[in-house]
């Protein structure tokens, strides 16, 4: 995540706090699912989940994610 809003010269309110991405995905109500290319994950998403609803809420991959659309 970070390294996509570095390349795409983002404001600093855009960043999360140290933690914030162990605390979401430590939770029961979010799910995350892995891309990977060759066994080496390229990008992650993180969708939380409450009840019948599910929330698409952060993605992010490096350049092999760009490489492999991921």
């Amino acid at each position: 995540y970070d390294e996509g809003l570095a390349r795409n010269q983002a404001e600093r309110h855009y960043y999360f706090p140290p933690g914030y991405f162990d605390a979401i995905l430590a939770a029961d109500w979010a799910a995350t699912w892995v891309a990977e290319d060759g066994g080496a994950p390229v990008a992650v998403a993180c969708f939380l989940e409450g009840g019948a609803f599910a929330h698409y809420h952060l993605s992010g991959g490096g350049d092999a994610a760009r490489g492999t659309f991921a």
